[in-house]
């Protein structure tokens, strides 16, 4: 028998989906894929996992190839806490920005708010590496997932924004992080479908029991955990969101 492959990233805004998906991983015949946003979304494309949680950038330049599943998604109203463009100079004197390597959708965000409303020419440069030490030859350095959580504390000294707080300040709407995408060729079965409802009705459950704990690693407090997960992220792809995620393909275009 065929073993599905599904595709997700491992930051703590996962954890909630994830939680789920691991207990019901043998059980209904699917294998997790673990990775950074782009590395997954480089797995779908390539046709090497089925599904996926892929960066939203990555579906809505290949809807052709993508059917969009609606169960959950990875979406913020506001500040997200965990998509910082970190400054050593005001935004309007920005000449070069180092973007995260493992990042697809913030970094054309970041393109977006530049084009928009600070400056046009900016050159941009994917690299990997700590903020501090790439803050040494960049004016700005941007910063996504779990790491960003340190990044702030040690670099509090430096201008940082909150990518979605300030696409919600320019828009009003919210910004879609990444999505889940089947590759057009997948017929998903009865199973793997049952999964994914029973992973969207249980997360309000898995973040309850997931805010019991505190997340040592990445120095936060079982509180400011329940904060991440109950108020910075949202998961249900509901018709706001929606609105969101067209808005940012009319920007991509």
């Amino acid at each position: 028998m065929t073993i599905l492959k599904f595709g997700f990233h491992n930051f703590l805004n996962a954890q909630p989906l994830l939680t789920t998906l691991r207990k019901r991983e043998k059980e209904f015949g699917f294998q997790l894929v673990l990775g950074s946003p782009a590395k997954i979304a480089h797995l779908l494309n390539k046709g090497e996992i089925d599904l996926g949680m892929i960066p939203s950038v990555e579906y809505l330049r290949n809807k052709i190839r993508y059917r969009l599943l609606k169960h959950f998604a990875i979406i913020s109203l506001g500040p997200v806490d965990t998509v910082l463009l970190i400054l050593k100079k005001q935004p309007e004197r920005v000449e070069r920005i180092a973007l995260d390597a493992h990042s697809m959708t913030s970094a054309e965000l970041i393109k977006i708010l530049f084009r928009n409303r600070f400056r046009n020419t900016v050159h941009y440069e994917t690299i990997s590496g700590d903020p501090a030490e790439l803050l040494r030859s960049f004016d700005a350095v941007l910063i996504i997932g779990d790491k960003a959580f340190s990044a702030r504390r040690r670099l509090s000294n430096q201008t940082i924004i909150d990518l979605s707080e300030e696409w919600f300040n320019q828009t009003g709407k919210p910004f879609v992080h990444a999505v889940l995408s089947v590759r057009k060729d997948i017929e998903l079965g009865e199973p793997i479908l049952d999964v994914l409802l029973e992973t969207e009705t249980r997360i309000t459950e898995s973040i309850s029991n997931l805010s019991k704990m505190p997340f040592d690693s990445l120095g936060l407090t079982s509180k400011q955990c329940e904060d991440y997960f109950r108020n910075k992220i949202r998961y249900i792809l509901d018709p706001e969101a929606l609105e969101g995620l067209n808005l940012f393909e009319k920007f991509l275009s």
